[in-house]
């Protein structure tokens, strides 16, 4: 018996040793399933969480501390967006921790931001609806075999893996590298970052987003499709003057490509399919012989469409300009003080009354009020391409510029027409006399005169 109690005491001593040992580490299903109020980590506390546990409140990671996440359902009962929050913050004696071993972060339907500032991140096989956000800043993250939903990485160093996420976004210096992973919607590469991905998706829907501040560059011949390797820096003209992002593609299904442009970018778009380009601040965007779903001009940017085509809009904003020549959109809208320009070509073919060519003709258009809009000499072959507007588009409707007179002179001959620029258009101006004719006229003059002075001189 008193073998019994002393063995028994023994074993509850070495309990309490472990327990004493264990000091502060925290397992979430041994203590709760439901959690009211926020929960604070500090210092070096280790906490585990096991199993489905709900939380009415925050949960705040400081200074050295840690939060595991294994086999776990973690749940924020909120009833609005941005209720609660995930934060990980303060590092002191080393730096905070977030660790997941297979485990789901739901927040109720309700968006839930997750910002990580300074800490060490490994998320294994993860799992996060749409509307989680995860922010680190100035940390470090690895992640695999997770799907997640968003995550927006600013000077963060970020390795990924078999892994797939809707919205993913690099900025301020940060450094990505994805390995056999999926974009499902969106990325966005923008200022000093690195981002490089290998034999990786952009799935159908998704696209590739480049940022441009004050750089110049040529982008030719971009089509979605599988791309063996792709650089801004290294495939295309490229001048610099301000960031541009070194994002790498190779062995990667690209379905889509956009442009930001920013600050004082002068960026020329030819042959190519683009999903979307936004331009802003003071930015100057050239496009010619390309198509897009929506292309928009903000603050007091310009816009210069040639031949091109938007399956969306062309949309103008605050005090941009858009200038659309031989250019068409399912929808074209300027709003605030900014302003649309359409234009179209007029080929005019200048003939002599016989249907000769004429060549070096002056062809010049001029405005209802008889200023100048464009003038050009005719070529070998009789034609020139003059370049009209239709209309201007502001927010208060949509004016013609009416009726243009064409006038075509050569040497003392002068005819005209009027052209009402509501399309592509092509004219002949006619009756000019015949080169044939005048030659003639003066051969036969010129024989007269010398037939004449023979008859004279033979009396």
């Amino acid at each position: 018996m008193r073998r019994l109690v002393f063995v028994t005491f023994v074993s509850s001593l070495l309990v309490m040793l472990v327990f004493m040992q264990k000091g502060n580490i925290l397992t979430g299903e041994a203590a709760f399933s439901f959690h009211q109020g926020d929960l604070f980590l500090t210092n070096s506390n280790v906490t585990i969480i096991e199993g489905r546990f709900d939380i009415n409140g925050s949960i705040i990671v400081e200074e050295n501390a840690t939060l595991i996440l294994r086999n776990a359902i973690l749940n924020f009962t909120q009833v609005k967006s941005y209720q609660f929050s995930m934060t990980f913050q303060n590092p002191a004696n080393g730096n905070p921790h977030f660790i997941v071993e297979n485990a789901t972060i739901s927040s109720s339907n309700y968006a839930l931001q997750i910002s990580c500032r300074e800490s060490l991140i490994s998320l294994n096989n993860l799992t996060t609806p749409q509307g989680v956000f995860i922010f680190p800043m100035s940390s470090n993250v690895s992640m695999l075999d997770s799907h997640i939903a968003h995550m927006n990485a600013g000077d963060s160093t970020v390795n990924m893996s078999n892994s797939s996420i809707r919205e993913f976004q690099a900025y301020a210096s940060s450094n990505v590298d994805m390995f056999n992973c999926t974009i499902l919607s969106r990325l966005r590469a923008q200022e000093n970052s690195r981002v490089d991905i290998l034999n990786s998706t952009i799935s159908v829907g998704a696209d590739v987003v480049q940022y441009i501040y004050s750089t110049s560059c040529s982008i030719t011949d971009l089509q979605p499709g599988f791309v063996n390797y792709w650089n801004l820096m290294t495939n295309h003209s490229i001048a610099f003057c301000g960031l541009v992002a070194n994002l790498t593609l190779r062995n990667t299904l690209v379905d889509g490509w956009s442009f930001n442009l920013n600050e004082l970018s002068n960026v020329t778009i030819t042959n190519c399919k683009i999903r979307c380009t936004w331009v802003e601040d003071s930015s100057v965007l050239s496009v010619y012989d390309s198509s897009f779903e929506f292309c928009g001009s903000f603050d007091n940017s310009k816009t210069i469409a040639y031949d091109s085509f938007a399956s969306g809009a062309f949309r103008a904003f605050q005090n941009a300009r858009i200038w659309l020549i031989n250019s068409t959109s399912t929808e074209v809208e300027a709003l605030g003080e900014s302003e649309v320009y359409v234009y179209w070509y007029l080929d005019v073919h200048v003939v002599d009354s016989i249907g000769q060519d004429v060549p070096s003709a002056n062809v010049t258009a001029t405005y209802p009020n008889a200023t100048v809009a464009d003038w050009r000499l005719t070529d070998a072959s009789g034609w020139t391409r003059l370049t009209l507007m239709e209309k201007m588009i502001n927010a208060t409707g949509e004016y013609p510029v009416g009726n243009y007179t064409i006038e075509v002179t050569y040497e003392t001959h002068s005819e005209h027409t009027a052209v009402n620029m509501t399309g592509n258009k092509q004219v002949t101006i006619p009756e000019f006399p015949s080169f044939l004719i005048v030659s003639l006229f003066m051969i036969a003059t010129l024989l007269a005169v010398i037939a004449y002075k023979r008859k004279t001189f033979s009396h």
